[in-house]
Formats: C-alpha cells, structure tokens, sequence
C-alpha cells in the first residue's frame, strides 16, 4: 500500500511514514521489504525527477499531442532523459528545449527530443518503453566552418566535452543534438568562465544552442 501517517496502537508513541512514492510491504519479522516505485520518479546527477510532470509541460505545447520522457543509461552509466513526441503537425522539435526552460530546471530538460508516429503500448495497453527508439545524433547538413578566434576556441572546448572531432562540429550545430545535456552544459559554461574569463549563464547554453549563437 502507499505509505500513509500511522499510529502504532501498542504504544503511546506516534510513527509517522512519509509518503515517498516507494512500493513496499510488512513481512512477519517486522521489516519493511522495499518492492519498487509507485510513481516515474527517476534519479539524474543526484536530482530526484517526476518523469510525468516533464510530460505534462510537453503536452501543453499547442503542436504536441502525446509525450513519453523515460530515462536511459550512457555506456559510462550516466543516466539521461529522452523524451518522445508525438506531433499534431511537423515542427522543429528543437524549440521545445527552449520552451521547457522557460517553466522547469535545467536538469529535468531532456537531452534528446525524438519524433514517433505513436507511442508504442504492450498488450495490456500500457506504454512500451523498451520499444522507443534509443536517441541518436543527427550531423549538421551543412558544416560551417569556425569564422574566428572565439568561433575556434568554443568548437575546441565542445569538441573535447561531446567527444567529437572538430570537424564534426559546425558553428550551427546545435548542443544538444550533438550529444549534450543539463550536465555537459554546466561544463560547457564552467570551461568557457577558466579558458575565456566569460561568465555565461547556464540558461545562455539552453537558448543559444549553437556556437554561432
């Protein structure tokens, strides 16, 4: 059952159980076994995240119609979101970076935005996340090389964050679909304070999303 407030009747003293969102139940030795979540609540970068209230921001986006965030695992083991949408017509996915960043923290953005014809469900009806597509990082159709010094010097630092080649990076490219996230960001920003005496809000990173920006 979900934890509630309880009051033992064996004693005076009252027990108070928070609810936690954690599934779990009373075994005869008197220990609590723990069985799972009740919720989507997910751990990022030591952030607790309710996967549904980032879905919930989604599908108030007028040209959204459904939206699945699920968590996924780098091969280092660092975890990241991914968020699935289904649209009511085709727009440049990337704006809903943005648009997140305007009512949530920058650590509950998703790293990928992924476009699905529908959300894919099991027999029971429930929704199949084993079936969504893993993300992937789309290359910049035409590669615009760094015009300046500073251009230069920021596609060196991305490249060494995102672990691309500098050729691979155009200064139209955006952040994001290159590999980064919440975490690669504050990087980025802290790199950019030490190599070029800048002090650029991290929020700069989510609204300005390429080098040219």
């Amino acid at each position: 059952e979900k934890f509630k407030k309880y009051r033992s009747h064996r004693t005076d003293r009252t027990n108070i159980i928070y609810r936690s969102g954690d599934l779990a139940r009373w075994l005869g030795s008197g220990d609590i076994e723990f069985l799972g979540r009740i919720d989507q609540q997910v751990k990022i970068r030591g952030y607790r995240i309710e996967l549904r209230e980032i879905e919930g921001q989604l599908v108030k986006h007028e040209l959204v119609d459904k939206a699945v965030v699920i968590d996924r695992e780098e091969e280092g083991g660092e975890k990241y979101l991914s968020a699935y949408i289904v649209a009511r017509e085709p727009f440049d996915l990337s704006i809903l970076r943005n648009y997140l960043s305007q009512v949530l923290p920058d650590y509950m953005i998703p790293a990928y935005f992924i476009p699905v014809e529908q959300i894919p469900v099991t027999p029971n009806g429930k929704i199949d996340r084993n079936a969504l597509p893993k993300p992937y990082i789309t290359a910049s159709k035409t590669y615009i090389p760094p015009g300046n010094k500073i251009e230069e010097k920021l596609v060196e630092i991305w490249a060494e964050i995102l672990n691309l080649n500098k050729e691979a990076i155009s200064v139209e490219s955006d952040f994001f679909e290159l590999g980064g996230h919440s975490l690669k960001a504050t990087v980025l920003v802290s790199r950019i304070h030490k190599e070029m005496h800048i002090k650029l809000p991290v929020l700069e990173v989510f609204k300005n999303q390429s080098i040219r920006k």
